[in-house]
């Protein structure tokens, strides 16, 4: 059984070890890059804009879908095609 230590990092202890749970967020539709708003070590919060993406024409936010600590930021400012489930963001 799994015993949740801290709700805001996604931490679980296990027979006495503790886990750290990473959340990734991926981008919902194809298009590009327009503007990266964080970067690896920003503490975000639930509902933070994390980036932009440019689909035809329009601005889509993509928001932290949990509070924590940005590890992984595997896009950048005007990237081109990127394609929809690709991992832009990971936060733990």
């Amino acid at each position: 059984k799994l015993k949740k230590c801290d709700r805001n990092k996604q931490q679980f202890v296990h027979r006495g070890v503790l886990f750290n749970m990473s959340t990734e967020v991926l981008t919902s539709v194809p298009g590009n890059i327009w503007k990266v708003l964080v970067e690896v070590g920003d503490e975000v919060s639930e509902g933070d804009v994390l980036f932009i993406m440019e689909v035809m024409k329009s601005e889509v936010n993509h928001n932290a879908p949990i509070s924590g600590t940005v590890i992984e930021v595997n896009i950048s400012n005007d990237q081109e095609g990127v394609s929809p489930g690709t991992v832009a963001i990971v936060i733990e």
